[in-house]
C-alpha cells in the first residue's frame, strides 16, 4: 500500500512538472511575447519604405558657354575668348592622346624597339634521277689437258656490281631581311606660337600657348607629349612642367607629323622681382626630343 501511494506522488509531480515546462515554453515564444504588455520592444515600428528618393530641388543645367564668360572674366577679350573656347569644344571632339608615365628625374620612358624577323624559305627538291650503264664482263676461257678425258665444268660466271652515284646535297637559298627604318631624328619646334599674355612685363599667374606647331621628319614614331616648361625659382637645375598640351589640329602625315598644339601652364613660386624663362619641349615615342625657348617673363 506504501508503495503505491509513492508511485502516485511521483506521477502528480511529474504532471506538475510538464504543465509548468509546456507553459513556460508558450510564454518564451517569440509569436506570444510580442502580445504580452512585458515584452521587450527590439523592432522598429517604421515601416519599409523601398521605394526612389525624393528629391528636393532639380538639379541646374550647364553649357559649354560658360567656359567663355569664364575666359572673359580672366581678362581675355570677347574674340579672344570666343576663340579659345572653339579651340577647347574642339579638343573635346578629339582623341585623347596616350602617355607614359615618367620617372621622380623627368627622364623619357623606355620603349622597346620591334626586332625583324626572318621569313622561311622554301627547300628546293633534287630533280636528278641516276642512271645505271651496263658494262660487259669478259667470260673466262677453258684450258684443254692431255690427262683428263672428261670436259671440266665450266666456272661460275661472277656479276661485278655496277657504281651508283651518289647525290649531292643542293643548297637552300636564303633572303636576305631588308633593314627596318629606325627614328632616329628630333622633332622639330616651328617658332610663330600665339602666346597669352605675351613676353615682357607680367601680372597674372597662367601663360596660355595656342597654335604651336610640331614636325617629325619620316620614318616618325609619333609625338608623345608636348609641354611648357620653365626653371624652379628654388631649385635653379631642375624645371616646372605644364600638363600635356592638346593636339588641336594635323597629325600623321605620309610616314612623318605635323600637328598645332595649344594649352597653358600656372606660374607658382615667384617672387618679384623675377625674369621667367619659358620654353617649349616635344617628345616622340622613341624617345628623341626637342626644347625651344618661347621668351622672357617679367614678374
Amino acid at each position: 500500500m506504501t508503495g503505491r501511494r509513492w508511485l502516485l506522488g511521483a506521477f502528480a509531480v511529474f504532471i506538475v512538472l510538464l504543465v509548468i515546462w509546456i507553459s513556460a515554453a508558450f510564454i518564451l515564444n517569440s509569436g506570444v511575447a510580442e502580445s504580452l504588455p512585458f515584452s521587450l520592444g527590439l523592432s522598429s515600428r517604421l515601416g519599409a519604405d523601398y521605394g526612389p528618393d525624393k528629391l528636393s530641388s532639380p538639379l541646374g543645367r550647364f553649357y559649354l558657354s560658360i567656359i567663355s564668360d569664364v575666359l572673359r572674366d580672366r581678362g581675355l577679350s570677347p574674340s579672344e575668348a570666343d576663340d579659345q573656347s572653339e579651340k577647347f569644344k574642339l579638343s573635346l571632339d578629339s582623341p585623347v592622346s596616350t602617355a607614359t608615365a615618367r620617372n621622380f628625374q623627368g627622364e623619357p620612358p623606355y620603349t622597346p624597339t620591334p626586332t625583324p624577323t626572318l621569313t622561311p624559305t622554301e627547300t628546293l627538291t633534287p630533280t636528278l634521277t641516276p642512271s645505271v650503264t651496263p658494262t660487259k664482263t669478259r667470260k673466262p676461257t677453258r684450258t684443254p689437258t692431255r690427262t683428263s678425258t672428261k670436259k671440266p665444268p665450266p666456272p661460275a660466271s661472277t656479276d661485278t656490281p655496277l657504281p651508283t652515284n651518289t647525290l649531292e646535297p643542293t643548297k637552300t637559298p636564303t633572303k636576305t631581311p631588308s633593314p627596318t627604318p629606325v627614328d632616329n631624328q628630333d622633332p622639330q619646334i616651328i617658332p610663330g606660337a600665339t602666346l597669352n599674355p605675351p613676353p615682357g612685363p607680367i601680372s597674372v599667374s597662367v601663360i596660355s600657348i595656342s597654335k604651336q606647331r610640331i614636325t617629325d621628319p619620316p620614318p616618325s614614331s609619333g609625338i608623345e607629349e608636348v609641354r611648357l616648361k620653365y626653371e624652379d625659382p628654388s631649385n635653379p637645375s631642375s624645371y616646372i612642367f605644364s600638363d600635356p598640351l592638346t593636339l588641336t589640329s594635323g597629325g600623321s602625315t605620309g610616314g612623318g607629323w605635323d600637328g598645332e598644339y595649344a594649352g597653358s601652364i600656372t606660374i607658382t613660386g615667384v617672387t618679384a622681382p623675377y625674369t621667367l624663362e619659358l620654353w617649349v619641349m616635344a617628345v616622340d615615342f622613341v624617345g628623341n626630343s626637342a626644347t625651344a625657348k618661347l621668351g622672357d617673363y617679367d614678374f
